[in-house]
This record gives structure tokens, sequence and C-alpha cells, in this order.
């Protein structure tokens, strides 16, 4: 029997139970708010409002007043009976109910920013996550809920640089219980530069934590993440953050360097998650992920955290990590999160939404990541749907909303897309979702420079918006500016190496300026990472088929005719087929694809209007002598039939008059250049009628 996993869909989280939810949650987004992490928090609250209130968690929370106010949001619960042992040896355990433990953790200063290139596959977490004893780091205690007596599962996670208590209801017992003036004066200072920093004044900010020289890491912290900030707020203003159409890829803000010497010892877990950033945006994800991961296995409740530790992964390495991962249903949050943005196919991502909407039933969320994950399925009416849910309960949201504008793009709800541009522009002009959205409005009005100004814009508001990047790379496309598309979609790829839209537009350019070899390995990586979608397929056909390889384009094409497609999009891979045997002058295996072709159109015009058969009547008169037996060998009739997939198995269902007598009629009622043709072939029908 296998062993269970984090990763699983069912997984018994112990923070999914409401009560313990809520707490967790209301407790995470206090201490994310106080330490300047504004969109963390504000998730958090969300996610918060969307668990249910019932009378058993009003009486839970009764309760943890005054019996579990030093209880760990950090804590998870005791590990599941089936999951290795060994894999928690590696990271303090949140919940475990041991008796009188006393363990001591470290990581040796330098291992960690060793040099680990050529690292990569399975062996990349062989390297992360190997914390050595240490006399004089970090301590675990388990306190006793009742002074002396044995069994408690209180565990407190002590840093070396101070004693700051990670659980609900501290900070008010800090604050209460401070019976020295230089612990009132340093909370004093710091409310004072957490009200810079929300006002965005940085550099104040920076300047009161200096000058009290506060040793607190929650000082330190923020006083590093407005350096961080900084830096990004340099790169902004020197034109860096958007490269110009001709330019290349900026520099790193130099000033990362200095802040990761300051982050050297960080062993708090919004520290640990600082310097993850940072080392990320060096180019250093295997550091990278082991910051991400043992902030995480400290405060599970930092979304900003999994979003890195997602931007840190290879495909694959997940699984790996599963062991390493802390028993909170933020895992089930965080797997959902790589899937959809890895593109996957959907169905078990779906399957995952819909599991943590059954204990979050009112999150706006989740119904957009449904949303967003059935765009990826390319079942736009579907999107829509959760889309129109996921604002229902929450009317001005802005999350997702890029997504939102792109499938109404799709569907080509133009009306549906004027009234959201005016809507949000009204009050949130300066989001990057609503740019996002209001250069869809433009660009469905044929207004590209406008769009252009306004995909810009939301680049300068966040350089990480990657629909941005890419929405912007497609504008360029459109007014045949290559080189600039091209740059807009490496930049996009910088931020998301798998991101497969991105993949594709490169394919794109590169087909478009006639270089094939170049387009077919794009379109390669995106068949990978998108093997359901016929898109890739289709593209890929088409370079081969410029390239003069017959056969590999052919195969590609049958293969998009294996993906789910609409009836449009199975007619052009016909008829892509079709001018591949043909140009390749295999006339009698084309004669099978156009008869396959007839068999389509037909079922989808009941009726076969006479403009659709106007349209197709070279293939119904072709299909029309293959049933009178002049086109096509027995072989080729007995591989038609096969790919057919006809009824009857005993051979190949050929010399169907009277079909060849309905396909000549509708031709001649369509009145075409075909029609004396069709007629000709009636009298030689008539004949061998008789």
């Amino acid at each position: 029997m296998s062993e269970t996993s984090v990763f699983d869909i069912d997984y018994p989280f112990p923070d999914l139970d409401p009560a313990r939810a809520r707490e967790s949650l209301r407790f995470a987004a206090a201490e994310l708010s106080d330490r300047g992490l504004a969109s963390s928090s504000r998730w958090t609250l969300e996610l918060l409002q969307s668990v249910p209130y019932t009378a058993a968690t009003n009486e839970g929370l009764l309760q943890s007043k005054p019996d579990r106010l030093d209880s760990s949001a950090l804590a998870t619960s005791t590990p599941a009976a089936k999951r290795p042992s060994h894999a928690r040896q590696l990271v303090p355990e949140h919940s475990t109910p041991a008796l009188g433990m006393h363990q001591r953790m470290s990581v040796e200063p330098g291992t960690e920013n060793e040099s680990l290139e050529g690292v990569s596959g399975s062996h990349r977490l062989g390297h992360v996550l190997s914390p050595r004893l240490d006399a004089d780091t970090s301590l675990i205690t388990v306190d006793s809920e009742d002074g002396d007596a044995p069994g408690s599962a209180h565990v407190h996670w002590q840093s070396n640089t101070n004693s700051v208590d990670y659980s609900p209801g501290a900070s008010q017992q800090r604050l209460g219980s401070a019976s020295s003036a230089a612990s009132v004066l340093e909370e004093e200072t710091y409310l004072l530069a957490k009200s810079h920093f929300d006002q965005h004044q940085l550099e104040r900010c920076i300047w009161v934590l200096e000058s009290s020289k506060s040793s607190s890491d929650k000082a330190r912290f923020l006083r590093l993440y407005a350096r961080f900030l900084m830096s990004e707020r340099k790169l902004d203003e020197h034109g860096m953050i958007i490269p110009k159409p001709t330019g290349t890829l900026p520099a790193t803000s130099p000033s990362l360097i200095s802040i990761l010497k300051d982050l050297i010892d960080a062993s708090d877990p919004f520290l640990l998650f600082l310097k993850g950033a940072i080392l990320r945006k060096l180019n250093r994800p295997i550091e990278a992920m082991d910051c991400l991961l043992r902030s995480v296995q400290s405060f599970a409740y930092n979304w900003a955290a999994w979003q890195e530790l997602a931007m840190t992964l290879e495909p694959g390495e997940a699984d790996q990590m599963a062991d390493l991962l802390p028993e909170s249903f933020m895992v089930s949050f965080f797997r959902e999160f790589l899937d959809r943005h890895s593109a996957q196919e959907g169905d078990l991502t779906i399957a995952r939404i819909d599991r943590l909407l059954e204990s979050f039933p009112r999150s706006a969320y989740l119904l957009t990541c449904r949303a967003q994950t059935n765009v990826h399925r390319l079942d736009y009416i579907e999107a829509e749907q959760d889309f129109q849910e996921a604002w229902s309960l929450d009317p001005y949201r802005i999350d997702g909303l890029a997504d939102y504008s792109n499938a109404l793009y799709l569907l080509n709800r133009s009306a549906e897309l004027a009234h959201l541009a005016h809507k949000f522009s009204s009050f949130a002009k300066d989001r990057p979702e609503v740019c996002c959205l209001v250069g869809n409005y433009y660009n469905q009005r044929g207004d590209h420079h406008r769009a252009i100004e306004a995909f810009r814009h939301a680049l300068r508001l966040d350089a990480g918006c990657v629909p941005a990047w890419i929405l912007l790379g497609h504008e360029y496309i459109e007014l045949k500016n290559s080189h600039a598309a091209a740059e807009m979609y490496r930049r996009a790829l910088k931020i998301i190496p798998r991101e497969y839209r991105a993949l594709y537009g490169l394919g794109q350019i590169y087909e478009l300026t006639g270089a094939y070899t170049y387009a077919v390995n794009y379109f390669q990586k995106c068949a990978a990472i998108r093997p359901y979608d016929g898109r890739m397929w289709s593209s890929m056909g088409v370079c081969y088929d410029q390239l003069g390889r017959a056969q590999d384009a052919i195969s590609c094409f049958k293969r998009c005719l294996a993906c789910r497609l609409n009836q449009g999009d199975t007619v052009a891979g016909l008829n892509r087929i079709i001018e591949v045997y043909e140009k390749a002058r295999d006339f009698e295996a084309a004669a099978s694809y156009h008869r396959r072709l007839v068999q389509v159109v037909d079922r989808a015009s009941t009726g076969a209007e006479s403009n659709v058969v106007a349209r197709y009547a070279r293939s119904y008169i072709i299909a029309a002598r293959w049933e009178m037996g002049e086109i096509g060998s027995k072989a080729a009739q007995q591989q038609a039939a096969d790919e057919m997939d006809d009824a009857e198995p005993e051979g190949p269902k050929v010399g169907n008059l009277a079909l060849a007598n309905d396909y000549l009629q509708k031709v001649i009622a369509a009145g075409t250049e075909m029609t004396d043709s069709a007629e000709i072939l009636l009298k030689r029908l008539a004949f061998l009628r008789d």
C-alpha cells in the first residue's frame, strides 16, 4: 500500500478544522501586516472570510483565548503515521506531543551560499535543507500547559538573535508585559518606522530603524525589506524595469548584494523569505529553495513565500520535496498554484480546487483559480461562468482580472469587456490587472498603440506582471515589430521559464520571419508542456511542411486531430493533411482525408447548407468518386476505413453509391463551379446503378 503524501487531494490536514483554520489565519494576517507584507496579509484575510463560521467554531475560539494563547500558529499537527519519520527530523517539528524535548538546529554559516552551479534534476534537492547541530543556534522547546506536567504539545521556535514568540496574542502579551523602558521605546520606534513604510516613505523608514539600532528580527526585516523595495524602485526610475524594444535584459541591482550580506545568518522565517526572494532574483534557485523551505516550515501561512518557492522549482521537483513541507492546507494551495502555472491539463487541478472549496466555500480566490485553469483547458465558457461567480462574491475584485478580460476577448464579448474596462478604470486605473483589461479593450477596438501604452503602464507598476509582458508581445506582433515582440516574450520567460504562451509567441515570431528550425524548437517545448493542446502540434506541422519534412508534418497534424478540438479546428487540420499529401502527389491518401472532411462537415451541419457545401465542393466531388470506386486502391481504402473508425470491422465501407449520389446532389444544389463535374458524375453513377 502506497504511503500518503501531503500532495494527495484528500490529505487530512489538521488545520482544515474551521476553528483552527480561523485562529491560524487570523494570527498569520496580523503578523504579515505587522511586517509590511500587505499582499500576503490581504490574501490570508480573504481566505479567513471564506471559512465557514459555525457555533462549533465560535465555541472553539472562545476556548482558545484562555487556553491556547501560547500555541504556535506555526504549528500544523502531528505527522501522519505513514509519512517517513526520517524526513521530519530535518526540520523543526511543528506540534509533536513529545515529552520534554530540547533540540538545537542550525545551518553552518556559508554552506547555503556555496556554488551549486551545474546541479540539476533530482540532485538539486540533495543540497537543500541539511541542518547541522550547533550549540549556539536556534532552540526548539516543548513547554507544558500546566507548568511541570509532561505532555504538552506546544512548541516554541526561538531565534538566536531575539525572542520573538510567533503565537496568537504574543504581540499583545509582549506589549502588556514590557517592563523595561527600552522595550517600550523600541516598540514605539518600530511603529513609527512602519507608518513611514505604509506611506511608501522608504528612506525615512530605513533611517528611523538604523538610527534606533533596533536588534529585533522584526525591525531587521522591515529595514531590509524597505531597502529591497528601494532597489526595485531605482531600477524603474532608471528605465531598467522595461527595456527598450532594441535593448537587452537589465542587470540586477547591485544593492541586492549588500542586502544579502546582512542576511547571512538569517534564521527568522521572514528574513529567510526575504533572503530566498533575493537569491532567486540573483539566479541562485537552489540556495533560494533552501531558504524558502525553511521559511514555510517555520511559518506556513506566508503566501508570498510559497509563491517564491514555486518559482524556484523545476518540473518534477515538487514531488521530491513533499516530505519537507509542513502539514498545512497551505501545501494544497501551493500545489494548485504550481500546477496551474505549469499549465497542466487541468483535471487534477480542478479536483484539488473543488476539494479546497469544500473547506473554503465562499473563496473568490479559489473560484478565480478554477476559472484560470479552465482557460488553460481552452474551456472559455466554463471559465466565464467561474469568473462571474467569483465576481458575484467580490464585485470589485482585481486579482485575476487580466485572465477574465482574456477570456472575454477570446469569446468576443465586446460589450462585457467594455463594461469591465470602464468600471475598473474609474477607481483602480493604476493596478496592473486593470491596465491589462484596458489594453485588451483597446486591442479589440484595433487601437494597438493605446493598447501598448496600457500594457507598458502595467509593467511600470509591476515588472513581474507576466500577462502584461505577453500581451505587449502580442501587440508588437500586430505592429510587425518582431524584434520587440521577441524581447517581451523573453522577459516573460525570465520570470516564468515554462510560460507556454511566451514560448508559443517566440515560435510564431520565428515562423513569421522564416526561421522554421528555431520555430520548431519552441513549438516542441510548448508541446512538451501542453501535449493536449492542438495548436502546438498544428504550428509545428506547418513548420515541418515548410522545411520539406512531409512525414513529420503529417504526424504533427494527425497528433493535432487527436486533441480536443472544435469543428472548425478539425476541418482546418484535415485540410492541412490533404495539402501535404497532394503536395507530395499522394492523391489516394489525400482522397481518404477528403472523405473524412466531408463526413465531419456533414455531422456539423445536418442539413448541409449550400454555403458550407460550396466551400468544400471539391472535397464532396472527390468523396463521391471514392464511393464510386474511381479513386483509391484497395489498400488505401482499407487504411482510410480504419482511420475513419467505421462500425463494420470486416472490410472498408466503399462503393456506397447512395452516399455518392447524396454528395453530388448537394454540390449541384450549391450552384458552384463544380456543378458541371457533379452532373457528369451523376450520369456515370446512373450507369453504375444499371
